[in-house]
């Protein structure tokens, strides 16, 4: 994969969510399929490939594999843009790239230039106990009110 590297995303990832496997009503047997699901979160330079590469893993591993959900392709909004440089202003952010998932990819697709902005912790982000500082959402609710008055006044 380290050739579909990324310069702002890094590496493509692929993760096991879920694996069913054998005869449930004869769980003692060799299981004779498994079914894995594997969220992909891809790179611009991956994307271009990526059915010619699956099909070759697919031969030469001998598996099938479908697309469960639409796929959506990886996005990359530009760091300059003046609503970008607006939010960071307001709120001393750096930006960074985010090799996990939300729904940017979805507005990104339809036109809609998004960016995720929040006052949670990369280190909190899907653990058990995951939580924000109080003060700090409290903090970024100031800094979103003063981002939408300035994105009306312009």
């Amino acid at each position: 994969m380290k050739i579909y590297k990324n310069s702002q995303l890094g590496l493509p990832t692929f993760v096991v969510t879920s694996i069913l496997s054998g005869d449930e009503n004869s769980p003692n047997k060799t299981a004779d399929f498994a079914e894995l699901v594997v969220d992909c979160r891809l790179t611009p330079e991956l994307e271009e490939v990526f059915e010619q590469v699956m099909s070759e893993l697919a031969v030469q591993y001998h598996f099938t594999y479908e697309d469960i959900v639409t796929p959506v392709l990886s996005t990359l909004t530009d760091n300059q843009a003046p609503f970008i440089q607006l939010l960071t202003d307001l709120s001393g952010a750096k930006t960074t790239a985010a090799s996990g998932s939300n729904d940017q990819g979805f507005f990104e697709n339809v036109g809609i230039r998004t960016v995720v902005f929040g006052p949670g912790q990369h280190e909190q982000c899907h653990i058990a106990n995951e939580s924000i500082i109080l003060e700090k959402s409290e903090e970024h609710i100031e800094i979103l009110q003063s981002f939408i008055k300035k994105m009306q006044e312009s």
